[in-house]
């Protein structure tokens, strides 16, 4: 799902990140998004498998204080692999 940007102060908003695999993610043991923070610290949220390749996570909570650009990406965990998917950013405005 593409964002242009979000604000630092935003409750409630769901992330829809696509794995990139064509693989079923039914027998995945472990759906995952990977922030990249403007200051280089990373933050790794546990998602819920939307469909056959997205996964989403809803932010409770403003999840971020720092102005700036946040890059993204999923990971998938099976039994005998780690997938990741295209990493992509949003910038998140004051």
């Amino acid at each position: 799902m593409a964002y242009d940007s979000v604000s630092i102060n935003d409750v409630g908003w769901t992330l829809k990140v696509d794995t990139g695999t064509t693989t079923s993610l039914a027998t995945a043991t472990g759906v995952y998004i990977i922030v990249e923070k403007p200051d280089g610290t990373t933050a790794t949220y546990t998602g819920t498998i939307s469909g056959t390749q997205y996964i989403t996570y809803t932010f409770a909570t403003a999840p971020y204080t720092e102005v700036g650009i946040y890059q993204f990406r999923a990971k998938v965990t099976f039994a005998s692999a780690t997938l990741y998917g295209d990493r992509f950013e949003i910038r998140f405005v004051g």
